[in-house]
């Protein structure tokens, strides 16, 4: 086997335990998919092996291979761009309390904020959301993807980040057939907020 790399807790390069733990460490800090080939280069090992090993922490998850047959609350699925962790579906409701997304809740200003910014200047990154913004955004954009108000649809072609656009969902809510329809949401978001739709980070 290749060199691996070793980290605080673990070697890659110890075994496929030693692999697959780094692996899950990847796993829970990636912002999006994980690809084999950027986990490869990050452990100094090849991305066949970083793939075969995911393939068996799906396994493990879904109740197979070593898990003694132990279905997780989550699972391990191969994304168009990696792999990914996410919750079970017959877990979607405990999820969607826990964002605050159940059918009477209603959209914090800082989830309207981002949900204009990217339905008026999509297609765009979670990166760029957030510089427009000024402020991190990844936990709005998550519940904005639980509400299935706006969804992953593509990649940028220089940093391979994930753009984001609205749904279809987001259209019926508006009562709209197309975003050609979309009302001037100036006069409901705060003066950081206008400017940020006029200004344009790319």
């Amino acid at each position: 086997m290749g060199g691996g790399v070793v980290g605080d807790r673990g070697d890659a390069d110890d075994g496929d335990a030693g692999l697959e733990s780094c692996l899950e460490a990847l796993l829970i800090a990636s912002d999006g998919p994980l690809r084999p080939a950027d986990a490869a280069r990050i452990l100094g090992v090849s991305a066949d092996r970083v793939d075969e090993a995911l393939s068996s922490l799906s396994r493990d998850y879904d109740g197979g291979g070593s898990s003694g047959g132990r279905v997780r609350g989550f699972a391990l699925r191969r994304m168009t761009r990696g792999w990914q962790l996410v919750s079970r579906p017959e877990y979607a409701s405990l999820v969607s309390r826990l964002s605050g997304s159940g059918p009477s809740a209603v959209l914090s200003s800082a989830a309207l904020e981002a949900l204009a910014i990217i339905a008026y200047k999509q297609p765009m990154t979670r990166a760029q959301v957030s510089a427009i913004r000024g402020v991190g955004s990844d936990g709005v954009i998550r519940m904005l993807i639980v509400r299935d108000l706006v969804e992953e649809r593509g990649e940028d072609a220089e940093t391979h980040a994930a753009l984001l656009s609205t749904t279809d969902e987001f259209l019926d809510r508006m009562g709209m057939s197309s975003l050609d329809q979309l009302p001037d949401l100036a006069p409901l978001l705060p003066d950081s907020a206008q400017d940020a739709l006029r200004w344009d980070p790319r």
